[in-house]
């Protein structure tokens, strides 16, 4: 797996003038991912407890890279919750152990930026704080939007751009979702960890998916009135 992702054009072409956050949040994502999958036997107590905020703490140096990596740790923390199967106490507490050692160790950015702006997230306009980038202002700089509006020819090369990847890269991508879709499919899988684990992968792998192409100014520069630019990079942890 390592060696394929660093077969990978957006490793190869770009870690070596720079460590870009792409690579910091998809590292300590796919971390977290092998670390949240508790044993038959770990059901309760102080086990169950330090893995939440081992993966909490991991979790939030993604999101303390790139805001994007937010919805993947809530998806994540929700299959732990229902792996675990705490009762509602210890679903609190396994909450707050979680959030607290994300925000301990990736909140500093946004912190900032509520005492300097008074929003979190700023400059986007989201969850009742204002800034200067609305939900209409951000919906043109997203890779999907612009697909939908690009002329045939433009989307011809862009869909050149978006697979210019090893063919090795591609062959594990394709192969490892449908066979992991299809083991998924048999409900004995999920009964064991390392089931459990794949499945989470492929959910939290797709998810990214869809993240990466919806998100702002994934489909151009950062200037609102900017020309569509693909992004490789933005898609790493989909392919990791």
């Amino acid at each position: 797996g390592g060696a394929t992702f660093m077969l990978c054009k957006p490793f190869w072409q770009q870690a070596g003038s720079f460590a870009a956050v792409d690579f910091a949040g998809t590292a300590t994502v796919t971390a977290a991912l092998a670390l949240s999958v508790p044993s038959s036997a770990e059901q309760r107590g102080t086990a169950s407890r330090g893995r939440a905020w081992l993966v909490g703490s991991l979790f939030g140096v993604a999101v303390g890279c790139k805001v994007t990596f937010a919805p993947l740790a809530i998806v994540t923390l929700g299959y732990m919750l229902i792996a675990l199967r705490p009762s509602a106490k210890e679903s609190a507490r396994l909450i707050g152990l979680f959030a607290g050692a994300a925000l301990l160790c990736g909140g500093f950015y946004y912190a900032r930026n509520l005492m300097l702006t008074g929003n979190p997230l700023f400059p986007a306009a989201v969850l009742g704080f204002e800034g200067p980038l609305d939900a209409d202002a951000r919906r043109p700089t997203s890779l999907l939007y612009q697909l939908q509006r690009i002329s045939p020819e433009l989307l011809a090369q862009t869909w050149t751009k978006l697979l210019n990847w090893p063919s090795a890269v591609a062959y594990a991508l394709l192969g490892a979702y449908a066979l992991t879709l299809a083991a998924g499919l048999d409900p004995r899988s999920l009964k064991q960890p390392r089931g459990r684990l794949l499945a989470l992968l492929l959910v939290v792998g797709m998810l990214a998916l869809v993240v990466a192409a919806a998100g702002p100014f994934s489909g151009t520069e950062n200037a609102r009135l900017a020309r569509l630019h693909v992004r490789l990079r933005f898609f790493l942890p989909t392919v990791l």
